[in-house]
C-alpha cells in the first residue's frame, strides 16, 4: 500500500522534481565541442595587464539549447586564444530544461561587464525572456527572468 501511495504521489505531485543535471562549461570544453552552434564575441575583459574578450557560446545538447559565456585572452606567446574563465548558468543549462533560444542580444556595459538578453521558448511553446549580467572581474553573474504566458 505504501508503494502505491508513493507511486501516485510521484506521478501526480505538482511540486517540481529535479530530474536533470546542470551541464557545466568544463563539459562543453572537454566533450561537447561538436555541439556548438554559434560563438559570438561581445565586450572586453581586462585584469592587470591581461587583455581579452567575452564570448557567447550556444550549443545543442539533449534536445535543447544551452548558453555559456567564456572569457578568452591570448596566451603568453601571443599565438592563440586560451580560455581564462567559463560561466555556466544553472537556471537554464539543466539537461532537462527543454528550452529553445530564439534570440540573443549582448550589450557591453563596461570593461569586464556584459549583459546578455535572451528570448526563449519552453516545451509548452511559452515564450519567456531572461537577462544575465556577467562581471568578469568578480567572476559572478546575475540572472533575471521575465515570464510570459503568450504562446509562440
Amino acid at each position: 500500500m505504501k508503494l502505491v501511495f508513493i507511486c501516485f504521489f510521484l506521478l501526480f505531485s505538482t511540486a517540481p522534481l529535479a530530474l536533470g543535471r546542470v551541464v557545466s562549461y568544463q563539459e562543453v570544453n572537454e566533450s561537447l565541442f561538436a555541439s556548438i552552434e554559434k560563438i559570438e564575441t561581445c565586450g572586453e575583459w581586462r585584469v592587470n595587464q591581461k587583455l581579452g574578450h567575452f564570448r557567447l557560446i550556444t550549443l545543442y545538447y539533449s534536445g535543447q539549447n544551452l548558453l555559456f559565456v567564456d572569457i578568452v585572452a591570448l596566451n603568453k606567446s601571443q599565438t592563440q586564444l586560451k580560455p581564462v574563465k567559463g560561466f555556466t548558468f544553472k537556471e537554464i543549462n539543466n539537461d532537462h530544461s527543454d528550452i529553445v533560444i530564439d534570440n540573443i542580444e549582448c550589450l557591453p556595459l563596461a570593461t569586464n561587464k556584459i549583459q546578455v538578453k535572451v528570448k526563449a521558448t519552453n516545451t509548452n511553446d511559452q515564450a519567456f525572456q531572461f537577462s544575465l549580467v556577467i562581471d568578469g572581474e568578480k567572476n559572478t553573474y546575475q540572472y533575471n527572468e521575465t515570464s510570459s504566458n503568450q504562446d509562440k
